[in-house]
């Protein structure tokens, strides 16, 4: 008896052990994408000289699920002059245009 509530314990915080680490990933991957886009944003607003969130329509990320490396996303940036998406992706010196195709 005691063996096998031994069993179920062990078995029990391992599966907690696992949900924490997925939890844990999933709140740093959600703070590397606001990161990066609040660094990209202020790059563009730098290069543009307009200081106003207003500059911007959307900025997203376009990441495979699995990536964890900020430097294999795609940044969708719209403007608010326009309508066309933008691509970026990020570099040693910041985010530079991406010639990745982007479709609506």
């Amino acid at each position: 008896m005691a063996v096998r509530t031994r069993r179920i314990l062990v078995f029990s915080f391992g599966i907690l052990a696992v949900l924490l680490v997925f939890a844990i990933l999933r709140g740093s991957v959600r703070y590397s994408i606001m990161s990066n886009t609040e660094q990209l944003k202020a790059q563009l607003m730098e290069e543009r000289q307009v200081y106003s969130a207003e500059l911007f329509k959307s900025v997203s990320v376009l990441r495979p699920w699995y990536s964890l490396s900020p430097r294999k996303w795609t940044y969708i940036v719209i403007f608010s002059s326009s309508s066309e998406p933008v691509a970026y992706r990020r570099s040693d010196k910041g985010f530079i245009l991406s010639p990745v195709q982007t479709a609506p």
